[in-house]
């Protein structure tokens, strides 16, 4: 059996800064890096693929749409939509 351990990077936006994600990131397999509106400035985002690129791992995209001020969090009501 193989377990593919994965993290998002590069939720930052200019003055805002998230270097933990960093720090976990050193222990997966993969990382998902914040492309479109889920967060993700140009210049984080090569950050955190030259990472990836410099520990040899998986990339994929976390992608979202525009909502910058509650990144992408909504209450669901738990209701079945038809």
């Amino acid at each position: 059996m193989v377990f593919d351990f994965n993290s998002d990077l590069a939720q930052e936006y200019g003055i805002y800064k998230n270097e933990k994600a960093f720090e976990i990131a050193e222990y997966m397999s993969s990382v998902n890096i914040s492309a479109g509106f889920h967060a993700g400035d140009p210049l984080s985002i090569k950050k955190a693929l030259e990472f990836a690129k410099d520990r040899n791992l998986a990339i994929g995209a976390h992608i979202g749409l525009r909502s910058f001020f509650n990144a992408n969090r909504r209450v669901c009501s738990g209701r079945r939509i038809k």
